[in-house]
């Protein structure tokens, strides 16, 4: 620290002439010195700020050009980790790009402003995305693999509801490079989310935080504040904690964003969960003149479901698969469609009038089909097709695979635990299987039984 304060003095001493080679010689002392003291955050800001005029002198005065595109890059990335205005950096970029048109890194920091731009609008599909496009593609083949560009192709997977391949990309980032990492995590955040994944979704939401200052356009951290609370909400809901879940869904309506509609959508599934059906309708008639056709029928026929109107629920989904082969001229029930939500719903409740008129076992059978096609990574959608093969058609291996993969996706939902152990007793399997099974499960029917139904009031 005080070898960097003796190099600060002397270059910024007015009355010193320095020539050119000396003073060279003190800035790369100061930059070899400055990059060795960890952590960084212990070197006054001045300091810090000093280095990018460092590395800016010496891009000026280098002769080699190889030497002068390096020292100007370095300037670059201190402009964005020491909180220059995007609109500077953008300007810095472009004249690197002017000067030194092969310099991957202004391309890559000005994909990295563009991509941070257009973040809060990831579930908007008429955002324009051509200018991201366009930077996306000046990145050359050798850095394809940039935390930014993966960052970059793996938003464009998102948009389109590709969570799986989405996540595989980020995962394979660098994750010492701060330069776009901060984005990188935001993205995992959405891909967890939407893949149920709770635990990881929460524990990425503490990685956020600690990275929230690594954003180079601050404008719109407010709005990314609200995109993460939208993932925390779901990734409480997934882990049963719905009370939680809505009060996340609260913080986001307080401010102005983008995601208000998604929050009161999110807030509508608790609050069935809840059977707080009030507060689920309040929650829908905020939304429904913004959901499309097939949202909108599927709240609906979760409402009727959560009424226990099952006759309204099958009624509603027949008069609306007529209406809609009538007016595209059609006579097939496939070209009808619902949401993960809607389809379950729909299946739950042909399950419910299974000795009426009413009961169509192939409709049962495709509603929970088409739940797992949208959404194979919902625990739901394989419990209640585990729930049809055991009532209705009573086939024990197909129970059982799908129970065993509602248990893999989701073991917080207590009926789950207990329709898991159930078949598996019932097909023989903890007896076969090891005794650490045996005793793994046991814990869960204990847990379930002791502590869970004080009353004994479950099935024994």
């Amino acid at each position: 620290l005080q070898l960097l304060d003796i190099c600060f003095n002397i270059l910024n001493e007015k009355n010193l002439i320095l020539s050119n080679d000396d003073e060279r010689q003190y800035r790369l002392l100061f930059i070899d010195t400055l990059n060795s003291i960890t952590p960084s955050n212990i070197v006054a800001q001045n300091l810090n700020e000093f280095l990018g005029d460092c590395y800016f002198w010496l891009s000026q005065s280098s002769v080699e050009e190889e030497e002068r595109v390096k020292y100007y890059e370095q300037y670059l990335r201190c402009l964005c980790k020491f909180g220059r205005p995007s609109a500077d950096i953008i300007d810095y970029c472009n004249e690197c790009l002017k000067l030194f048109p092969q310099s991957n890194v202004a391309a890559e920091i000005l994909l990295l402003i563009l991509l941070e731009n257009i973040l809060p609008k990831i579930y908007d599909l008429r955002a324009p995305t051509d200018r991201l496009r366009d930077a996306l593609n000046r990145i050359s083949a050798e850095h394809s693999c940039s935390p930014t560009v993966l960052a970059t192709k793996a938003y464009f997977l998102i948009r389109h509801a590709k969570y799986s391949d989405a996540l595989e990309l980020l995962i394979t980032t660098d994750s010492e490079s701060n330069v776009g990492q901060v984005i990188v995590t935001v993205l995992k955040l959405v891909c967890y989310a939407h893949m149920h994944m709770g635990h990881q979704t929460l524990e990425t939401v503490t990685q956020y935080r600690a990275q929230i200052q690594n954003f180079i356009v601050t404008d719109v951290v407010p709005f990314i504040e609200a995109l993460v609370e939208l993932t925390r909400g779901m990734a409480l809901h997934d882990l049963t904690q719905y009370q939680k879940a809505i009060d996340s869904y609260n913080k986001i309506l307080i401010n102005p964003n983008a995601f208000h509609d998604k929050a009161n959508y999110g807030k509508f599934q608790s609050y069935l969960v809840l059977n707080v059906l009030e507060e689920a309708r309040a929650c829908y008639d905020k939304i429904s003149d913004k959901l499309d056709e097939i949202q909108q029928l599927s709240c609906q026929v979760q409402l009727y479901l959560a009424e226990n109107d099952c006759d309204s629920v099958i009624k509603l989904v027949q008069t609306a698969m007529i209406d809609k082969n009538k007016e595209e001229g059609k006579d097939d029930q496939q070209q009808f469609e619902l949401n993960v939500h809607g389809w379950i719903s729909l299946g739950k409740a042909y399950l419910a009038v299974q000795h009426s008129h009413l009961f169509d076992g192939l409709q049962c059978r495709n509603a929970f089909k088409k739940a797992i096609e949208i959404d194979p990574y919902y625990w739901e959608s394989y419990a209640s097709m585990g729930e049809y093969y055991n009532i209705i058609e009573h086939r024990l291996s197909e129970v059982l695979s799908h129970y065993k993969r509602a248990f893999e996706l989701n073991e917080n939902i207590d009926s789950v635990q207990i329709n898991y152990i159930d078949i598996l007793i019932q097909t023989d399997q903890i007896v076969c299987n090891s005794l650490s099974l045996s005793d793994y499960l046991c814990s869960y029917i204990i847990q379930i039984v002791d502590n869970k139904c004080p009353n004994n009031n479950s099935r024994t």
